[in-house]
């Protein structure tokens, strides 16, 4: 999908089936690397499954064993934009 990098307020990442593209948050630049992948790879599951259900999370736990820790830190995060 194309991918666009922009101010959002509220999310770390999108995905949109309609235009097929995935738009993350500017404010990424400051988490790591594992992070920053972790939400490039939630939205990626989203390509397959549109929804957060059951299937979505077995995927993501599948191409992101360590989503959990990354979600903990980049909530820490959001709270200290």
């Amino acid at each position: 999908p194309a991918m666009s990098i922009r101010k959002m307020s509220s999310r770390w990442g999108s995905f949109s089936a309609k235009t097929y593209r995935v738009a993350l948050n500017s404010e990424l630049v400051k988490s790591s690397l594992d992070c920053i992948e972790s939400v490039i790879m939630h939205e990626f599951c989203h390509i397959k499954h549109l929804n957060h259900g059951a299937n979505f999370y077995a995927l993501l736990e599948h191409v992101s064993p360590d989503w959990r820790a990354c979600n903990k830190q980049l909530n820490r995060q959001l709270l200290r934009i």
